[in-house]
């Protein structure tokens, strides 16, 4: 059964743009897509292991399967004139990942033996900031979580002592959400690429109510940014991170040729939508 991880992938551009670059972040983003697709793979560094992105194919409009690889040095025991002798080789064990364009959602494979999915995100996070930095354009790869867990969380806690919630610069979202329009003029006021917004009680009782977060933990849950909950429950602490709480697609078969597209692309609707119920209508 083939396992994916659900991202949204976001485009922070700086307001210091120049006056001469009249390319959106977007079209810079399909453009380096399109230069994978041109080259087949890319190769790039993170300290001193090599990784490699390779373009598959295309399984529909803008929506693209990658295989990500890691190239790894091992030694192996091989027979030799006078003994068993150990030998330098390589191999380069991979992961697939599926990349949305247009709704930025990218799918990274469940395959622990080969990459942690955190680290496959960074990864990924890695070979695009460093082909967009010189357009000042940065990537941030956030976990898309049903919004619903969350306030179940909040239901079943005793009391709640802490809510961290991060969220990216303004990126897809503009009209979906009420709180993306409060983010957009932050961004516009000081141009960041992200800011946190932290609520504490000493004592435990923080009031968390859908009427003052609710649009804000749906926009972070669909992929916007972050959140952090720490609550009271039994006596016990207990933290909450979004990150725990990721959406996961499988699919019935072990190969990748046999995966069905027609699901594939419901379930990318699905999760782009996902969190638009629990938004301030």
């Amino acid at each position: 059964m083939l396992k994916f991880f659900s991202y949204r992938f976001n485009l922070v551009a700086s307001l210091q743009k120049s006056l001469f670059d009249n390319k959106t972040k977007e079209e810079y983003f399909h453009d380096l897509i399109k230069l994978l697709r041109d080259n087949n793979k890319a190769q790039f560094h993170h300290y001193n292991s090599k990784f490699i992105l390779y373009f598959y194919n295309s399984l529909a409009d803008d929506i693209h399967l990658l295989t990500l690889a890691k190239e790894e040095s091992y030694t192996k025991p091989i027979e030799g004139e006078l003994n068993v002798i150990q030998v330098t080789d390589v191999r380069t064990p991979f992961i697939y990942v599926i990349l949305d364009v247009s709704r930025q959602i990218i799918l990274i494979q469940d395959r622990a033996a080969v990459f942690q999915p955190d680290f496959a995100q960074a990864r990924l996070r890695d070979y695009f900031t460093q082909n967009l930095v010189l357009n000042n354009i940065t990537v941030a790869l956030e976990p898309i979580v049903d919004n619903k867990t969350f306030w179940e969380e909040v239901d079943d806690a005793d009391s709640i002592e802490e809510f961290d919630l991060t969220l990216n610069a303004p990126n897809l979202f503009r009209g979906r959400f009420k709180a993306s329009e409060f983010v957009r003029e932050v961004y516009e006021d000081f141009n960041i690429s992200e800011f946190t917004i932290k609520l504490k009680s000493k004592i435990g009782q923080l009031k968390l109510m859908k009427d003052n977060v609710q649009d804000f933990v749906a926009l972070a849950s669909a992929g916007a940014g972050t959140f952090i909950l720490k609550v009271l429950k039994d006596g016990q602490r207990k933290v909450i991170r979004s990150y725990q709480r990721i959406v996961k697609k499988f699919y019935p078969t072990d190969n990748i040729e046999e995966l069905d597209v027609e699901r594939l692309k419901q379930d990318l609707e699905e999760l782009d939508r996902m969190n638009d119920s629990g938004k301030d209508n």
